[in-house]
């Protein structure tokens, strides 16, 4: 199969899950001599492995299969991912031995898992329709070719897929009917209604790092005195943003980070309270973790939708961060996220007009039925079947809207500029490496006490020359430094 061109990297993922057997390794084939089968474990041989089967056991991991592998059928749809000739009596012997619902339920998954590759897409639709999906929408469809529907566990894992291809298909519906403009509007208002802030990737990063070397090993120091430390320390460097750094906008800083559990919050006696660093965060990049996780936290909050390469030009300035990111997403993800999205999705689609949005809202009732899917349950064959129906319906609404809404996004943003972050409408336009901050408003020279900031400390900012920051923080504040010694 060739492996170039805007599908490389599906071709890859498809290469190495999908084409070899999980046992002996050796590629997928021929019908007769290596055609692929599938356990209900998820694991795929081939057919020479399967001959030298005795106990009705997975090789891979000693699974059990329910049914006898003399029985098992050939995976269609991995082969029309490979390109492999299905002869024209497999689907009639398909339907003798297992029954044409079963039929009917394997001509859906390969309906599913064809869009992976283009050639596979137009032999079995007559079309030829450009492709483009995410990438988190490929390893699902990825995993599901590799389910077996004659067993119970292979059709919970389905269902599970079809759960999963649910809630992907209707962020990426909710992110096509929104410009860049608005998804990142959406996140920083989220974070403005909490009074945090988060600055952009250069800014952020000095911020943080300022913030670990001062308190990595267990001082106690109020937010009045971080927020003067940390104005001394970026006074001069970032000479754009210098008008967005305020005693408001750092101290909103470290509100998200309070909020993001990176402190433990210290009572004092006489009114307002110290921060210490928690003894969980043993290096820098735990402390990052922290305000990266406390920020998607927010967005699941507030409803905020957002592709992973967003996330990581937002968070980071490039898209190298992705993978990693993802995987944080995906942890932090609620159970109820289908429905979030889907109450979204419905609500948008109430504010919209035209052909597209009409046709798009006879989905909902669909994505209803996904969402009522519990994969604890069991399902029977007609059940199964059923619901593919449905995630092929969804699916396939999705490529269509992807060309339409996809052309209508050319036409509007053909003229940006390729390197600029899209910002809040409140902020000036930077480049990629450049500071983000929705704060161009907020000046003030005090810190009021709606900010959860402390008012009990005396700030004294003194022009000193730079020094090493554990004896650096007590002459930028002067005399009035309120760090407490580590109590033992």
């Amino acid at each position: 199969m060739e492996e170039k061109g805007s599908k490389g990297t599906t071709h890859t993922l498809i290469r190495n899950f999908l084409i070899r057997c999980s046992f002996c390794r050796k590629k997928f084939g021929d019908w007769n001599s290596s055609a692929p089968y599938t356990f209900g474990c998820g694991h795929t041989i081939c057919s020479n492995c399967l001959a030298s089967i005795e106990d009705d056991c997975c090789p891979v991991d000693n699974y059990k299969s329910a049914i006898s592998v003399r029985t098992l059928p050939p995976n269609t749809c991995i082969l029309y991912l490979i390109e492999v000739a299905v002869p024209a009596n497999a689907y009639e012997t398909m339907i003798s031995n297992h029954g044409i619902e079963y039929y009917q339920s394997m001509i859906l998954m390969e309906k599913l898992v064809c869009v992976l590759n283009p050639n596979a897409f137009k032999k079995i639709n007559n079309q030829v329709k450009p492709i483009n999906l995410a990438k988190s929408l490929e390893r699902k469809l990825i995993s599901l070719a590799s389910c077996q529907l004659l067993e119970e566990l292979g059709r919970k894992d389905i269902i599970k897929y079809i759960r999963k291809l649910g809630e992907r298909i209707l962020l990426e519906l909710i992110l096509l009917m929104k410009s860049r403009q608005q998804q990142v509007n959406e996140l920083f208002a989220a974070l403005r209604s909490l009074k945090c802030q988060l600055f952009g990737p250069k800014l952020q990063e000095m911020i943080m790092r300022l913030l670990y070397n001062i308190m990595n090993e267990g001082e106690r120091i109020s937010r009045k005195t971080l927020t003067a430390y940390l104005i001394h320390q970026l006074d001069g460097r970032f000479k754009e943003e210098s008008k967005n750094i305020s005693n408001t906008s750092i101290g909103r800083a470290i509100q998200l980070l309070v909020r993001g559990s990176c402190f433990e919050v210290i009572p004092r006696d006489k009114g307002g309270s110290l921060l210490k660093l928690k003894d969980e965060i043993r290096n820098y990049e735990q402390f990052r973790q922290k305000l990266d996780a406390a920020v998607i936290k927010v967005a699941f909050e507030y409803d905020v939708h957002l592709k992973v390469e967003k996330w990581s030009l937002i968070l980071y300035g490039s898209t190298d961060k992705s993978q990693y990111l993802n995987s944080m997403i995906d942890k932090l993800r609620p159970a109820c996220l289908l429905n979030s999205r889907l109450k979204h999705i419905s609500c948008t689609l109430n504010e919209e007009v035209g052909k597209p949005f009409q046709a798009l809202r006879k989905l909902i009732p669909q994505f209803c039925r996904i969402e009522m899917l519990n994969p604890d349950d069991e399902y029977d064959l007609a059940k199964v079947k059923e619901m593919l129906e449905v995630a092929v319906e969804i699916l396939y609404a999705l490529l269509e809207y992807s060309e339409h809404f996809g052309k209508a996004k050319d036409q509007r943003q053909e003229n940006a500029p390729t390197d600029v972050v899209v910002n809040p409408p409140d902020i000036i336009t930077l480049k990629l490496d450049d500071p983000i901050s929705f704060n161009t408003l907020d000046n003030a020279a005090d810190l009021s006490s709606d900010e959860s900031v402390d008012g009990t400390d005396d700030l004294i900012i003194s022009p000193v020359p730079s020094t090493p920051l554990k004896d650096g923080i007590n002459r930028a504040v002067g005399s009035a430094v309120a760090i407490s010694p580590q109590v033992n």
